[in-house]
């Protein structure tokens, strides 16, 4: 197995669904690569979304809940299930988790609801054999135009991706530059994850930010950035999301800025390439609930996996 592909998913099943859609047209075999969904409290039935891919893929279901992290306990002292949480979800805890139980050298980073180009796992891999290297795709930024018109045409992926890049007018959409390295669509040696002690939790306090750090330590532990456009996905719309940790009010807009606030005041010129997460496990193991496996060539699931102590 060649790349790990840990999702960080929160609902969504009807993307990640046309999501898996994608993966499954990958030129890179599929006993070469693995998908771990990393599902912290989903109310839908993520299964549902891919009853239909298995035995088709390596899938993991990790059950996740972050209430069991020091961070959010920290926050939420005297939190009973059913309170109001002071917690902002994102996708730090399920990153590092994913990431920890990753099975290949090389891992992908992607958000659940981006549509990937065929040969974007084949390529990928080449290149990290290669150089080790931190990966960022040319990624479309779809909106609910987009979401229709996938909605309408089931047989998208027939023609191709160029077909579908033309049918579909993704052209009008705005694309990322090579200057805007987010983890939308990326791929790194697993290795590097590691290296730099996960993704950081201290901006577990607030929102976004955290893919910024994450990349330029990752930069300064000798795993450079580059942007390849051949690299390309489609990030789908889901702006019409009513979840509370979704509305993007002013709460949400203050703890933008107070995250933006700690990334801008962080001078990695003088870095010193220490790991971040010093006081705590990097990996967020303690908040694995439980894990239910499936592989190639069986429908049935070939292990469940349950409880804090089987991953220590």
């Amino acid at each position: 197995m060649m790349l790990s592909i840990p999702l960080s998913i929160h609902n969504r099943s009807s993307l990640l669904r046309r999501a898996l859609e994608s993966y499954l047209w990958q030129s890179l075999p599929p006993a070469e690569w693995e998908v771990l969904l990393i599902d912290d409290g989903s109310t839908e039935n993520l299964s549902e979304a891919y009853e239909a891919f298995l035995g088709k893929i390596n899938l993991r279901h990790v059950f996740f809940d972050h209430t069991r992290h020091e961070r959010f306990r920290r926050r939420n002292p005297a939190f009973k299930r059913g309170d109001p949480e002071d917690w902002f979800k994102t996708p730090a805890l399920t990153t590092n988790a994913g990431s920890y139980l990753a099975r290949a050298p090389f891992v992908g980073l992607f958000h659940p609801e981006v549509l990937h180009a065929p040969d974007n796992f084949r390529r990928a891999v080449d290149q990290l054999k290669a150089k080790e290297a931190y990966l960022f795709g040319k990624v479309w930024l779809g909106d609910r135009l987009m979401n229709r018109w996938l909605e309408s045409h089931s047989s998208w992926t027939q023609g191709g991706w160029e077909a579908f890049l033309s049918d579909s007018s993704a052209d009008r959409l705005r694309a990322f530059s090579p200057s805007e390295l987010y983890w939308y669509c990326s791929f790194l040696p697993r290795r590097a994850v590691q290296a730099v002690g996960g993704v950081d939790f201290e901006y577990l306090d607030g929102n976004s930010y955290e893919d910024c750090d994450f990349r330029d330590r990752i930069v300064r532990k000798g795993f450079p950035s580059v942007f390849d456009p051949l690299i390309q996905g489609l990030h789908m719309d889901h702006s019409s999301e009513t979840e509370a940790h979704r509305i993007r009010d002013s709460r949400w807009y203050e703890s933008e800025r107070r995250n933006e606030l700690l990334y801008r005041n962080r001078d990695f010129g003088l870095w010193t390439g220490s790991p971040a997460n010093s006081s705590a496990d990097w990996t967020a193991r303690e908040c694995i609930v439980q894990i239910v496996e499936y592989g190639i060539g069986s429908r049935k699931c070939v292990s469940v996996l349950q409880g804090s102590g089987i991953l220590a």
